[in-house]
């Protein structure tokens, strides 16, 4: 594409319910930390793609949730296959060794046809493969009293030991965002990005009216922070973060469920669980008790796929990553 028509785009993702990881937005942010970007396009698909580096010069090909498609002219088949024909005719350019793709997606039809044309299920997807889904399009009283008993308790309990909420994008926010970020990290054994990733992403979809970062705060103690997304009829609760002797995350979701209300959302999307009936030691089992007193439908998705440009080169890429999650873990 020679110049992106930012609102033909989106348009495109937003008439087949893609999500913000394929909008322009995404795409900007993505270019102000530094990676490279293409947004790919014909008739009948779209593809933002991530272009990450892997070091000796090599790269690999990011789609997350994507691509997009219509079935308006041609069937699944014939537009994968030609989508992944576009990409394997501009790898060499790129030096891209693999493809990794995320299709937002339940049909199971579509891992198929992936397979039949060379795809490999990854053994790990980047983005959640479970969510669940919050509808907001109803009335105010009606979400509430959907939530579970003890998450009504709490968000009542938050109102009574004087928790405050506000949305803050400044600086100092994020760097506070971040601070109360690699506590949660530390407590919950995950990893975090660097402040500046966290500063970009807010900067760049604030200004562009797709993001709000939310804190509740004790007199000046933030305790619970988030950071959501907005886009089309979708709100995305991305980041959180939590502390202190007052469990007011559920306050701060309410808070921004009611946000995105007044931006007309008609859906919370609470990103990422663990899947249907996993183990007690499963790392998202906190989490998704948490996210499942909010009484959202459970969504699923076909999770990652790649497909290797060089055979050779993604499997020692493989062996590689698993040498590194090795040493990570001892």
């Amino acid at each position: 594409m020679t110049e992106l028509n930012r609102e033909n785009w989106d348009s495109f993702i937003l008439s087949r319910n893609g999500s913000f990881l394929q909008s322009s937005s995404w795409g900007q942010f993505q270019k102000s930390t530094g990676k490279k970007v293409l947004f790919l396009e014909n008739y009948d698909w779209q593809a933002l793609v991530i272009i990450n580096p892997l070091g000796f010069g090599k790269t690999y090909f990011y789609i997350p949730y994507g691509p997009i498609w219509n079935r308006e002219k041609n069937s699944e088949q014939i537009i994968l296959e030609n989508f992944l024909n576009k990409l394997k005719s501009i790898a060499k350019e790129y030096n891209a060794i693999f493809l990794k793709i995320e299709p937002k997606t339940s049909d199971e039809k579509i891992a198929g046809i992936l397979q039949n044309l060379g795809f490999k299920k990854a053994e790990k997807s980047i983005q959640p493969e479970n969510s669940l889904i919050v509808n907001i399009a109803r009335p105010e009283k009606e979400i509430f009293e959907s939530f579970e008993k003890r998450c009504r308790n709490e968000i009542k309990q938050a109102g009574k030991k004087n928790v405050s909420l506000c949305a803050d994008s400044a600086d100092i926010g994020i760097k506070n965002f971040l601070e109360l970020l690699e506590k949660t990290a530390k407590r919950d054994s995950f990893r975090t990005h660097p402040l500046a990733y966290y500063q970009t992403l807010v900067k760049t979809l604030r200004s562009a009216g797709q993001a709000d970062l939310f804190f509740a705060k004790i007199g000046q103690n933030i305790i619970s922070a988030c950071v959501i997304v907005y886009f089309g009829a979708t709100a995305s609760y991305i980041h959180a973060a939590s502390d202190g002797p007052y469990r007011a995350a559920n306050a701060l979701v309410w808070a921004a469920i009611k946000e995105a209300k007044k931006k007309q959302c008609a859906y919370f999307d609470l990103y990422g669980v663990a899947p249907p009936g996993a183990a007690e030691s499963h790392p998202w089992r906190g989490l998704t008790k948490f996210k499942e007193s909010f009484g959202g439908a459970r969504t699923h998705y076909i999770g990652g796929f790649d497909y290797p440009i060089s055979n050779f080169e993604y499997n020692l890429y493989k062996v590689y990553k698993l040498y590194k999650d090795y040493i990570r873990i001892h």
